[in-house]
């Protein structure tokens, strides 16, 4: 089993999250994604968040939607 690590604030127990990766830098497409997940489909952004793997899905979608578009405009 795991140590779980927490902080104690006031009179509640929080536990502490680590691995919290910052999001890279996205474009035009990436940062659509992630305003569409925190607009709109909040459960799938914490689920994503609490699994560690928003950065690396927003990142493969990212470069995914990158090539369509290049396709598309050749």
């Amino acid at each position: 089993m795991k140590d779980i690590n927490y902080t104690k604030v006031g009179d509640y127990y929080i536990p502490y999250l680590k691995g919290i990766k910052a999001i890279p830098q996205l474009s035009f497409f990436g940062r659509r994604l992630y305003k569409h997940l925190y607009e709109n489909e909040q459960n799938k952004l914490f689920s994503l968040r609490c699994e560690n793997k928003l950065v690396e899905y927003l990142v493969d979608t990212d470069e995914q939607m990158n090539k369509q578009y290049e396709l598309l405009v050749k």
